[in-house]
Order: structure tokens, then sequence, then C-alpha cells
């Protein structure tokens, strides 16, 4: 006699709820893009009401803008920590080759729903409610003694380097043939690309 399948169950509660929604949301939009996932969607993918889902979030725009700012709060700690960090290249290339690590690949869903909004032509400024990252990499730069526009310039250069590398990862390892190339030899070397942007910057 075949076993019956297993109940899902709902979750309850507000807590549960929008985690369980923001977990969904994060999936679908970076699968498929925003502008191609409904709230049905996502509620369904949730396996929360409907009408459960517009009394915790209200508009799909303001599920989106909650999902980035969830995403932001989730995994900016670790990349500002990383900038604070005596070592701050490396850390640097320990974040970005997260990809490769389970612990970090939350990071390229963060990468792909900046890259899916850009595309669907949302307004960079609505994106995200807060950048804690970007600020305090430039404060980290700046006391090197640096020009405040060179530090904006070589955070901006760190940045490009880094939403590249997770977003393109795959690409990039068939382009440059690195999937063999050991995880701590590959950060490594960004490590050194990361240091040599900032020491760079810190000598003009």
């Amino acid at each position: 006699m075949p076993t019956p399948p297993a109940e899902v169950t709902r979750p309850t509660g507000r807590d549960e709820v929008r985690r369980a929604v923001l977990d969904a949301a994060v999936r679908l939009f970076v699968e498929r893009g925003p502008a191609s996932v409904s709230l049905r969607d996502i509620a369904a993918e949730a396996n929360v009401n409907l009408g459960l889902l517009y009394r915790h979030f209200g508009t799909k725009a303001e599920l989106l803008s909650a999902t980035v700012d969830d995403l932001v709060d989730r995994f900016g700690a670790a990349i500002a920590d990383s900038v604070a960090a005596p070592d701050m290249p490396f850390e640097l290339a320990r974040i970005v080759t997260g990809t490769r690590d389970p612990a970090m690949t939350p990071m390229r869903p963060y990468a792909r729903m900046l890259a899916w909004l850009l595309l669907d032509g949302v307004d960079p400024a609505s994106i995200q409610s807060s950048y804690p990252v970007f600020p305090r990499l430039v404060e980290r730069l700046l006391t090197d003694g640096r020009d405040p526009t060179d530090a904006r310039l070589t955070a901006l250069t760190i940045f490009a380097v880094a939403l590249g590398w997770l977003l393109y990862e795959p690409y990039i390892n068939t382009a440059a043939q690195l999937d063999e190339v050991p995880l701590d030899e590959l950060r490594g070397a960004l490590a050194d690309a990361f240091g040599r942007l900032v020491e760079r910057g810190a000598q003009t």
C-alpha cells in the first residue's frame, strides 16, 4: 500500500508567515525575475493564504522592497564586517567566493535580484532603503589618508568586481577554465587583486 504524502504545514504567526513569504519571494524573484512573478505565485510557494500575504506586505512593490531589505539585513552585516577586518582584501575575497561555499550561497540571490530589478527598469534609488556596506568601505579607505573622491572610486571598483563575480561566476569559470582551481587558491588571487586596488588608491 503506497504511503500517503506528508501533509504540508502552513506557517502560523506573524514572524513565521513573514519568513516563509520572504524566502518564497527570493526563490521566485531570483529564478524568474520580479516582473514574471505574481503575489499569488508567492503565496502558493510560501503555502500561505493570499489575503494573509496582503495583510503583512501590502502591494507587490512593498514586498519587493521588503525582500531586498531582508537580504541586506541578513548578509550586509557579514560584508560590512569583512570591510572592517584587518585583512580586508582577503575577507572581501572570502565573501565574494562564497558562491562555492554553501554557507555563503545567499549572496548570489542578492546580486541577481539587483540585476533583475535594473533590467526591469526599476529606479535604482528605490531598490533598497539602506546601504550598510559602501559607506563603511569608503570610510575604511579614507583612513589611508586618500582623497575622498579617490576613496569612493576605489570602493566603486571593488564593488564592481565583487558584483560581477557573484553574477557571472559560472561563465567566468567556464571561460577562464577555473573550475579545477582550488578554492583557497582562487580566494588568494582575488584577495591580491583587491589588495592592489586598495594599495594603488592609497599611493595616488
